[in-house]
């Protein structure tokens, strides 16, 4: 009940600011509670990791853009992503990523000059984001970028142009982790 709570709190637009991002933290970050979004995900029997991620797939589905940072310590990239990503991007992909983790929906302009640290960002890193979107590990809105895991509907929509014509609900966001 509290995950399903904290989790809807996170998407109701009637709700203040500040609930919001109370919510935030308790999904995200590493609030001093006795009851965990960590606890409550192993009682339930839920990968915590896979359901975070899958929050910030939410963020993208419905173009959520968080207004600031996460203002609080928050949990590290899950390891389900970051190991590929690593493995495909290098320390770049990691920079990307984590960036994108701490701001779901961050403008490009601003994901490339937080992750590469400079006001102009290197070509290693305009290559590494291209390469997190073609591999769907980064989604975007717009300018609005996620960590997304690995994007079902953006696979869904390439499979559907390609020569081996997938069908577009054959391909499950849970079945991918």
């Amino acid at each position: 009940m509290m995950v399903r709570a904290n989790i809807l709190a996170l998407f109701d637009k009637k709700r203040k600011p500040a609930e919001v991002l109370k919510a935030a933290e308790w999904v995200f970050g590493r609030p001093d509670t006795p009851f965990t979004f960590e606890r409550c995900c192993a009682n339930l029997g839920t990968r915590k990791d896979v359901l975070r991620l899958r929050i910030h797939y939410e963020f993208w589905r419905t173009w959520y853009v968080l207004p600031i940072e996460f203002p609080f310590l928050i949990e590290p990239l899950p390891p389900i992503v970051a190991d590929e990503i690593y493995m495909l991007c290098g320390d770049e992909g990691i920079d990307l990523a984590r960036a994108a983790w701490m701001k779901p929906g961050i403008r490009a302009v601003e994901l490339l000059r937080i992750a590469s640290g400079m006001e102009k960002a290197p070509d290693n890193y305009i290559r590494a984001l291209e390469l997190l979107g073609n591999k769907y590990f980064m989604s975007q809105q717009g300018d609005y970028w996620y960590l997304t895991g690995r994007n079902p509907i953006v696979r869904g929509h390439d499979l559907e142009t390609s020569a081996y014509k997938r069908a577009i609900h054959n391909v499950s966001w849970s079945r991918m982790f």
